[in-house]
């Protein structure tokens, strides 16, 4: 699930089109809109994911006289048993064909055949790399303290890769996605794995914790309540993901209400404009949606702010554009031009598609900023439990308010706030980054509260109150206290590391004896 999330903008889904043997083909779709990089990173089948496995499907559907996509069909799928069918049928719903038009209105479009690709992106297809330096342990006994601790997180690892993998089937709508043989290879590549991770992470402990703050942990990772605490701890963690899902919608919104009552924010709609003759011609190359969104002013993003820029250009003898100039954008003064100009050596006009000799001509480009990371869906941020009926205790949510102070649970969003916040004594009256931190600042620090205690109810409907007494004693005491001095850098390293290399276990195991491509040749060489 985590590697989910980090992916989402990077995977992307490559679309080609081909023909049918029916009479009514679509040999080349004119695409009013196509999947964007949030949507294909939602529907990456999560096994195939984890285990950075590219895939492809073909889609085989009918196009209705408003250009949508309906009985599609997912064939020649590879490999097959990890949900890129699912995944493909799913994307399906976010195509749309410009409507062919017959004497002034629509006609039916007959049907198309849509090859799509799942394809990580460079630095997600498993490359574990050197493992991560870990210094010397405080003291002899702290070593001894490790080795015994050891055993204790890789337990504690295995059980939260299975709650892992459980939510990530159930967020994905499980189904075919689910298959035995995905699933056990990913059991197996972790527990291969996991022993030399809990070692991994017992020494940056011991590297870091004096002997008492060691034996208080292993005091309470061995007691009843720490004993499989990880598994639950999983299960509080999947609740918690919706909660921080409308947390960054809720801050976004209010920022953005907040910056808009001071900067103008207008959006005006775009106009052809009438003094260029070629405007937004047929492209053979155009930066993709993530190019656009990771090009986005970003402020813009973190607002969610949509905007467009229009850059006129002059066309060169490749096709190519040249000496682009920002003319328009909406809303104005947040740079969008300025975006839309960088993007500019990524489009090539379709000359072939162009009835006229164009080189030397100028032309207007609109390039669209949509920041789709901020959807109009709210989430629904309540516990599951919570959702299914079981309220929390006033004892428990007394407890678990403390749990969440002590703990780091609210660390990332304070650290946030302090990495946006501007000294009083600059002056940004007229600077649309440091008016959108500001309203950022203001708008973390409004919902910071009702954050804190929707994240208490995670931990107060899962556990009893004498369990979150003890938990609290330990995040109070030496243990808890010293993992707040853990280097987060350090452990991110571990996981990167030890997660690559389950996931290149797990790959090896799931293609032995199926076809895998591209990754066959990254399975090959992690057997030999």
């Amino acid at each position: 699930m985590k590697l989910k999330r980090v992916l989402i903008g990077g995977v992307c889904v490559l679309i080609a089109s081909g023909g049918m043997a029916q009479a009514q083909k679509i040999t080349n779709p004119d695409w009013a809109s196509r999947p964007d990089g949030r949507q294909v990173a939602e529907a990456y089948p999560p096994l195939a994911m984890q285990m950075r496995i590219e895939g492809r499907s073909t889609l085989s559907c009918t196009v209705s006289t408003e250009g949508r996509l309906r009985n599609c069909v997912a064939m020649a799928t590879t490999p097959t048993g990890l949900g890129f069918d699912s995944g493909a049928l799913k994307l399906s719903e976010s195509f749309r064909m410009t409507p062919k038009m017959e004497d002034g209105r629509p006609k039916p479009s007959g049907t198309v055949r849509i090859p799509i690709r799942f394809v990580l992106p460079k630095d997600g297809q498993g490359d574990a790399g050197a493992p991560p330096v870990i210094g010397a342990p405080t003291s002899p006994a702290a070593a001894k303290l490790a080795a015994r601790l050891a055993p204790l997180l890789t337990r504690d690892m295995i059980a939260l890769q299975d709650i892992a993998a459980e939510i990530g089937l159930e967020a994905a709508g499980g189904g075919d996605q689910q298959s035995g043989a995905a699933r056990q290879a990913v059991n197996d590549g972790t527990k291969a794995v996991a022993p030399a991770w809990g070692v991994a992470l017992a020494d940056a402990y011991a590297a870091t914790m004096t002997e008492t703050e060691l034996q208080a942990m292993l005091d309470f990772v061995s007691s009843q309540t720490g004993n499989g605490l990880e598994t639950r701890r999983g299960r509080v963690l999947a609740a918690q993901l919706p909660i921080q899902d409308q947390f960054i919608w809720t801050i976004a919104a209010l920022a953005r209400a907040k910056f808009c009552a001071q900067a103008e924010c207008r959006f005006d709609r775009w106009r052809p404009p009438e003094d260029v003759a070629l405007v937004n011609p047929p492209w053979s190359r155009q930066p993709t949606e993530i190019d656009v969104q990771s090009m986005a002013p970003p402020i813009t993003n973190l607002l969610g702010l949509s905007g467009w820029a229009q850059i006129n250009c002059i066309v060169q003898p490749s096709g190519g554009l040249d000496s682009c100039v920002a003319v328009r954008e909406s809303p104005t003064g947040l740079h969008f031009g300025a975006a839309a100009l960088q993007l500019s050596e990524a489009y090539e006009i379709d000359s072939a598609k162009v009835d006229r000799a164009v080189s030397g001509e100028i032309v207007a480009v609109l390039v669209n900023f949509n920041p789709n990371s901020f959807s109009s869906h709210t989430p629904d941020s309540r516990p599951r439990s919570e959702r299914q009926g079981k309220a929390p205790s006033e004892e428990a949510m007394s407890l678990a308010r403390r749990i969440v102070e002590a703990d780091t649970t609210m660390q990332p969003i304070d650290d946030l706030a302090d990495q946006l916040r501007i000294p009083t004594s600059v002056p940004g009256a007229n600077n649309p980054e440091l008016l959108g931190a500001q309203a950022l600042v203001e708008a973390i620090q409004e919902s910071r509260n009702a954050l804190a205690e929707q994240m208490a109810k995670t931990y107060a409907v899962e556990y009893t109150p004498a369990e979150l007494r003890r938990i609290l004693d330990f995040r109070v005491g030496p243990g808890g206290q010293a993992m707040k001095r853990l280097d987060p850098n350090l452990l991110a390293a571990i996981e990167r590391f030890y997660g690559a290399q389950a996931s290149a276990e797990a790959r090896r195991r799931f293609c032995a004896d199926r076809e895998c491509a591209p990754a066959a040749a990254a399975a090959k060489a992690a057997a030999s």
